[in-house]
């Protein structure tokens, strides 16, 4: 059993007997005393003791939702290594554009610098992350709930946005071996690959090239002092096919999402158009005329409003009525 389920179980169990005590204090009061300390009393007296009964009552609801929480704490890993997965909520893609990945590595430069951790590997994808990190346990949940808040905060403005951005809170494993740190090393730099989106040697969003070239986030000796620090033999490793466990790790994957140039092809075999220029001429006119083409593109799969706005010209705005 990890450490998190003992620590959650003694939470539990003070919360459980404050929230008893608290109970069983405001009771009297509440039913008993508290209506008749409203006769012959001023208004500001009264106001007084309705306040104290609503604060009793948060009290108890906010301890309430301790108890609950308690129940869903994270087990802790005995190395500090945990490989960390932000999804997208509903699938949808958490980056539109490169100056959004760039954003977010400066956000992580600055959240590892402020939690004082180590990033052993990660890679950007569409609509989720991977970071293999190794953390100190009391900075885990507020060192990445900070980082994803930051990152939400810049895309809802950007994007005109209102909502979470990502599904849930982030998701943790813990790594607690040799074998396992390396196939998940492996598997977050494979990560294009495996979704056909690229090679992997020749991804910008991960953090293969570091180990490379120069490291800008990563703290390269660990992994590579597995391989002698011979970087040709972890490149070597990395770009083995031997089969790795990821199974645990595909519900996070996606669809390899269409290109523009894709996406343009499918609307001009729609259309019946025959030069690229014209793609964007006939998104032009009255709305409602506008709205009824954007109909048959919302069927496509693998793609997205940002992309369809971007081949189209069409702005966000109308889109949203189409999409929305």
């Amino acid at each position: 059993m990890g450490r998190s389920s003992k620590i959650g179980t003694n939470n539990k169990s003070r919360i459980k007997k404050c929230r008893s005590l608290l109970l069983l204090g405001s009771v009297p009061f509440v039913i008993g005393v508290g209506p008749f300390c409203y006769w012959g009393r001023s208004l500001f007296e009264k106001i007084l003791f309705l306040s104290l009964e609503i604060y009793i009552f948060m009290c108890y609801n906010f301890l309430e939702s301790e108890v609950i929480l308690s129940r869903l704490l994270r087990t802790f890993s005995n190395s500090k290594i945990y490989h960390i997965i932000y999804k997208g909520v509903n699938n949808q893609d958490i980056f539109y554009y490169n100056s959004d990945r760039k954003f977010f590595l400066e956000q992580l430069l600055i959240n590892k610098n402020q939690f004082n951790y180590q990033i052993y590997s990660y890679c950007l994808m569409d609509n989720h992350i991977h970071l293999l990190i190794r953390i100190e346990d009391e900075f885990l949940s507020r060192a990445m709930q900070s980082l994803a808040g930051r990152y939400a905060q810049y895309f809802n403005y950007k994007y005109e946005r209102i909502g979470p951005l990502f599904q849930n809170r982030f998701k943790s494993k813990n790594v607690e071996n040799l074998r396992y740190f390396l196939e998940v090393c492996k598997y977050i730099h494979r990560n294009p690959e495996n979704a056909k989106i690229s090679k992997t040697e020749d991804y910008n969003w991960s953090s293969y090239r570091e180990y490379i070239e120069t490291p800008k986030l990563i703290d390269k000796e660990i992994l590579l002092h597995y391989f002698d620090n011979n970087v040709d033999e972890f490149v070597k490793y990395t770009k083995s096919n031997e089969s790795n466990n990821i199974s645990d790790y595909s519900e996070f994957e996606i669809i390899r999402k269409l290109t523009d140039d894709e996406l343009k092809e499918i609307i001009m075999n729609n259309f019946k158009i025959d030069k690229d220029e014209d793609v964007i001429k006939i998104f032009k006119g009255k709305e409602e005329e506008i709205q009824k083409k954007l109909l048959i593109l919302k069927e496509i799969k693998s793609t997205n409003k940002t992309q369809i706005s971007r081949v189209t010209g069409v702005s966000q705005k109308i889109l949203k009525k189409v999409f929305d």
